[in-house]
């Protein structure tokens, strides 16, 4: 049974928001048994990302394409209560407002190592500092840029001919099975 499945039959499913723009992430997360998907949020234009329109549209979730701090609030708020906030490849950094909007706040899947690699391109300077791994942590979100308490790392080799684009992809389908793992023991901490 999908998250959606489980909400719609009344169960207490874990209503959560994805900001982001991996299409692929937010259709995970809508797997999950006893999650809820209750909106897609993206920094992009809705005409650039149809896929994520369409697929807020057969999940019955809304779908917000918001620019900057003050659309991103409007479209927490309007979407009623939010247990837990999903963030995977997202730029718009949130105030400690718009995080307290979540019950359980809010985790997010940087794809680069942290501490080592906070910041918008943790992936290049891995390359250009000739790591041999690189990876991806869930964290806690805090107003402090990638700052939150690490939940979990998961490491990715590198190596000398790595592809910035081949990596990304490869840290991409990391990520999402980390969140799956983690909303599954969020929604069933009992699970294996």
């Amino acid at each position: 049974m999908t998250g959606a499945a489980s909400a719609n039959m009344g169960g207490m499913a874990v209503r959560i928001v994805y900001l982001g723009n991996l299409v692929s992430v937010a259709r995970a997360l809508s797997s999950v048994e006893g999650v809820s998907l209750v909106a897609c949020v993206t920094e992009r234009d809705d005409q650039e990302v149809p896929e994520f329109k369409d697929l807020a549209r057969e999940l019955k979730c809304a779908f917000f394409a918001v620019h900057g701090r003050k659309e991103l609030g409007a479209a927490l708020r309007s979407v009623g209560e939010i247990d837990l906030g999903i963030i995977a490849n997202f730029g718009i950094i949130l105030t400690k407002e718009q995080i307290a909007l979540a019950k359980r706040g809010f985790v997010n899947a940087h794809l680069g190592l942290l501490p080592e690699y906070p910041g918008r391109n943790p992936i290049r300077e891995a390359i250009q500092h000739a790591e041999r791994v690189t990876g991806v942590t869930l964290h806690r979100v805090t107003p402090e840029v990638d700052r939150g308490p690490v939940l979990h790392r998961r490491m990715v080799p590198l190596s000398v001919k790595s592809d910035g684009g081949l990596i990304l992809d490869r840290l991409c389908r990391v990520a999402g099975e980390m969140l799956v793992a983690y909303l599954c023991l969020e929604v069933d901490p009992a699970r294996p």
